[in-house]
């Protein structure tokens, strides 16, 4: 439900061979629909939805040609920054199953304007799903933070790499708090390059990675039922 797979876009892959090459590494390792969740933000003006959704329609394209029999769908992963709110008032987001928004959260922003960006979503139907919230250090008494959104009905969407500490000890720790606590929605890839492929591939054999695909699976199964 999160992985940076459409080429020349943002610090996913650089052209269509890299892209085909990763879809055909998630296939591999199980993985039977993937959403592509391009970064949108203010810093990069250029991917608009009408762009996205052509590169997203040539990689689709590719699929098939290189023999890989494998779902996409197109959603985005969007920064709350100065430029969300105009996004949001538009009304064209690219959103995950059932009015899921993907977002990430920016440093710099006060928690007051945050409070008030996810309000504004709810108000407007879409369910916030926050990416990677096991890496928002940044945020003054973030274990709390984290609790409250889960009260709220917030998705929370750790990365896998997170559990095996790819991203520093800290962040292991919290997303292992977050495993223990019932804090996560669901597990993602995330994946940008093939040497993350690699790790993921070994991560699999985690078994912290795998007491939270089954803890996952036990609190619900899948999350997603309009995918199959």
């Amino acid at each position: 439900m999160h992985a940076h797979l459409l080429p020349g876009l943002d610090n996913g892959p650089e052209n269509m061979s890299e892209a085909v090459f990763l879809a055909s590494g998630l296939l591999d390792l199980g993985f039977a629909h993937l959403y592509c969740t391009p970064h949108v933000s203010k810093s990069q003006p250029g991917n608009t939805t009408d762009k996205l959704s052509a590169v997203f329609e040539a990689f689709r394209r590719s699929l098939p040609v290189a023999g890989l029999a494998v779902e996409v769908s197109l959603a985005a992963e969007y920064l709350l920054d100065e430029g969300f709110e105009g996004l949001l008032e538009a009304n064209s987001l690219l959103c995950l199953p059932g009015k899921r928004l993907l977002v990430e959260l920016q440093p710099n922003r006060a928690e007051i304007d945050l409070r008030t960006l996810l309000f504004n979503l709810r108000i407007k139907e879409y369910l916030p799903v926050l990416a990677h919230p096991e890496r928002y250090h940044f945020l003054p008494n973030y274990r709390k933070v984290i609790s409250k959104w889960h009260e709220r009905g917030y998705e929370m969407q750790v990365d896998i790499l997170s559990l095996t500490g790819y991203h520093g000890a800290s962040t292991r720790e919290t997303a292992v708090w977050m495993l223990k606590n019932d804090l996560i929605s669901g597990l993602a890839s995330n994946i940008h390059n093939r040497n993350e492929l690699d790790l993921l591939r070994r991560s699999l054999e985690s078994s912290k990675v795998r007491e939270a695909v089954r803890k996952i699976g036990e609190r619900g199964g899948n999350l997603y039922p309009e995918i199959q």
